[in-house]
């Protein structure tokens, strides 16, 4: 058994020896020549500004894997009635603060995951100050068609630590 970089990995049984896992190496940040292609902290700030209803779909979704789950997240909630429910709001400058990219993981020479993290600052209302904070894996996959060509984010998963 190998991982991405073809490096030998010895599995790794449960008690039952039923299932196995492997070891990932894992990365502070992104390699270059993978940073060099696609902007992970910056897709993020777009997701989150998508999701304040600071970004438009149409802006945000070339970032997106087409037909996946993530892009169909983005779709309904762009074109349904929670959209409608974002509160009024100005972001602050700096809008974004405490911005971190850790634990890159190649799974495949197609496939990464990497966890970013950061606080949007904004006032709601009458100047309340609401920090909203993202610390979420980002799934991405390269695709080698047409215009969809390059790194795609196909997937997000709250990171939820527990004590």
């Amino acid at each position: 058994i190998t991982d991405a970089s073809g490096a030998e990995v010895k599995p790794v049984s449960d008690e039952t020896g039923s299932a196995y896992s492997i070891e990932t190496k894992k990365q502070e940040g992104v390699p270059e020549e993978i940073a060099k292609e696609v902007d992970v902290l910056g897709n993020a700030k777009k997701w989150s500004l998508f999701m304040s209803r600071d970004m438009e779909f149409s802006t945000m979704s070339p970032m997106l894997l087409k037909d996946s789950y993530q892009y169909e997240v983005a779709r309904k909630y762009a074109t349904g009635v929670d959209i409608t429910f974002t509160s009024p709001h100005t972001l602050k400058n700096p809008p974004f603060t405490d911005e971190k990219v850790t634990n890159f993981v190649q799974i495949t020479p197609e496939c990464f995951s990497v966890d970013i993290s950061f606080v949007k600052h904004m006032s709601v209302g009458l100047g309340k100050a609401v920090d909203d904070a993202m610390n979420d894996r980002f799934f991405y996959v390269k695709v080698k068609e047409g215009e969809e060509t390059g790194w795609k984010l196909a997937g997000m998963k709250e990171i939820v630590e527990h004590e």
